[in-house]
């Protein structure tokens, strides 16, 4: 299975993802970590995996400079005239498509300067670690989940193809309830089986029992069917949904 990235876009920290390549046992089956981006701007959490969701505008000998990401917390303080811009993410969102700040600028023009500069850092950390290049992974982003963001879910992976990432072909955004509810649940296992390549061409698909399957989750819930006496199997399904 390809390497693959996984971008949690938040209001002010955005976590990057890598799932890397795992060995195949005997029956196929495969185990990935994911690991973790770090560099030494990256002091703002105690586990070093977080970037800022931050742009910056300002003036740099007479000419307009533009920083984002760990760049703004180095570099803004020398700026001129400097406007630093903070939790516009929910603009893209507005009225079910990106909008414009508080000053009139789109907030399209930032969300294209900042996932350049996260490409750009991400494929530095990739290739300094013997990992493929950021065009050679495919990535998936993950949206809220308020009715319909079609619009805003189009914009942001159109701006990921538009910066030089590689949108995964099948559900390039994932909306944040499921992806928190699938990372919560199997611990941050990601486990994958490669059935008989006569039979399934090779595909690789997530096995389930690994990465769910001695998480506290559901050794809870074993011990509740198994003692209590009132297991609700629909509830515990619809918890998943």
């Amino acid at each position: 299975m390809n390497h693959q990235i996984s971008i949690d876009f938040g209001n002010s920290f955005t976590k990057v993802g890598i799932r890397n390549h795992a060995p195949v046992d005997s029956d196929g089956r495969a185990c990935s970590t994911t690991g973790l981006l770090q560099d030494e701007w990256l002091k703002m959490d105690e586990h070093n995996f977080c970037i800022p969701t931050l742009a910056a505008r300002g003036t740099e000998l007479g000419k307009e400079v533009w920083c984002y990401g760990n760049d703004v917390v180095a570099r803004a303080s020398t700026l001129g005239d400097v406007r630093v811009y903070r939790n516009w993410k929910p603009l893209f969102f507005a009225n079910g498509g990106p909008g414009s700040t508080a000053d009139g600028t789109p907030v399209q023009q930032i969300g294209l300067g900042f996932f350049q500069w996260l490409r750009d850092f991400v494929d530095g950390y990739c290739r300094a670690t013997g990992l493929p290049g950021v065009a050679a992974m495919p990535v998936r982003i993950t949206l809220p989940s308020f009715g319909s963001q079609t619009a805003a879910a189009a914009a942001l992976v159109d701006l990921l193809a538009q910066t030089g990432w590689r949108p995964t072909e099948i559900r390039p955004a994932v909306a944040e309830p499921v992806a928190n509810s699938i990372g919560i649940f199997s611990e941050g296992r990601n486990a994958i089986w490669t059935p008989d390549p006569s039979i399934s061409g090779g595909e690789a698909y997530p096995f389930y029992p690994e990465m769910f399957g001695d998480s506290e989750f559901f050794e809870a819930t074993r011990q509740y069917a198994r003692f209590s006496g009132q297991y609700d199997m629909e509830r515990t399904h619809w918890v998943f949904v």
